[in-house]
């Protein structure tokens, strides 16, 4: 079981460059650190990633999942007042929906900061990567719009300056 992490600490996300269908994804909060790899394959993970977060910025629960088989890791976001929940859990089967996960990162803090971690991320490898190397080495578009809508979404909640 994963130890909560201080709502003191910032939460930071950031990508790898994505090859042969696979990517990773970094998770660091104080001297809590994990590296998530997965595959393109069953599910397009960064998509379902950006719309978990469109989700959490409305206040709406939400999930996002991947795949590094036979793993599957399950990104959960609570939203809650003042302090929202995230976490992973790790099912040591992907196909077996009924297996129990671990939970094997967890993070509190507010609904914004969490989704402006992801979202720094996520621009950081848009920026780095073009929609062509990304589709080349993930085999899946890019969310483009997808991010643009929670660019919006962040700015108007005051997250980054226009």
């Amino acid at each position: 079981m994963a130890d909560r992490v201080d709502m003191g600490q910032e939460l930071r996300i950031s990508f790898d460059t994505p090859e042969h269908g696979w990517l990773a994804i970094y998770l660091d909060s104080g001297d809590h650190h994990l590296e998530v790899p997965f595959s393109h394959t069953p599910v397009d993970f960064l998509s379902e990633l950006v719309r978990a977060l469109l989700n959490l910025s409305d206040g709406v629960d939400a999930e996002a999942n991947c795949s590094y088989n036979p793993d599957r890791y399950e990104f959960r976001f609570r939203a809650r007042d003042p302090n929202s929940q995230f976490d992973i859990a790790s099912y040591p089967d992907y196909k077996n929906a009924e297996a129990t996960g671990e939970v094997i990162f967890s993070f509190e803090g507010v609904a914004l900061d969490i989704c402006l971690a992801f979202w720094r991320g996520i621009r950081e490898l848009q920026g780095r990567v073009s929609p062509e190397e990304y589709e080349e080495g993930f085999h899946r578009d890019f969310p483009e719009k997808e991010t643009g809508l929670l660019t919006e979404k962040i700015k108007a909640s005051g997250g980054v300056r226009r």
